[in-house]
């Protein structure tokens, strides 16, 4: 949407003014490459702009925020190997972790510019959690309100 011409029955100043917006919050995940941020933005906003009322810039940008996060998904399930429909959680994962981590503005973006395969961006997944063991305890008295405690032990 670049240079493109607008849609029919959608304001051009709206649809700039979505874009901008669009922009803005790619910029505070850390996606500033131009390379990276700009497709992003294309893809989601002609999706934006088929699927909202002409006329209707609150639908435009919902849409175009909704279609941003879809093309973000797909990028990351892209650059780490993962199914966009099977693999939701491990994907929503692994957005978090590069969110949250110590550099989050270089992490989002390498992974999303990750075009060598699953091996270099693996790192982005989190590590999945030891399953507990059990512990062994000794019976505790349990006291009420009313009466004497009683013991737990069988």
């Amino acid at each position: 949407m670049s240079g493109a011409e607008p849609a029919a029955g959608h304001d051009p100043a709206a649809l700039h003014q979505v874009r901008s917006r669009l922009q803005a919050y790619l910029g505070k995940l850390g996606v500033t490459a131009e390379d990276i941020a700009a497709p992003l933005l294309d893809e989601s906003m002609r999706r934006a702009e088929r699927r909202s009322a002409p006329g209707d810039a609150d639908e435009l940008l919902r849409r175009a925020l909704e279609e941003l996060q879809r093309r973000i998904d797909s990028a990351v399930a892209k650059a780490l190997d993962l199914n966009t429909v099977t693999d939701t959680n491990r994907i929503a994962a692994a957005r978090a972790r590069a969110l949250l981590s110590r550099s989050p503005r270089q992490q989002l973006q390498s992974l999303l510019k990750s075009a060598t395969g699953p091996s270099a961006a693996a790192p982005a997944l989190p590590f999945a959690t030891p399953p507990e063991e059990r512990l062994s305890m000794h019976p505790e008295p349990i006291a009420f309100f009313f009466g004497p405690p009683t013991s737990t032990a069988h």
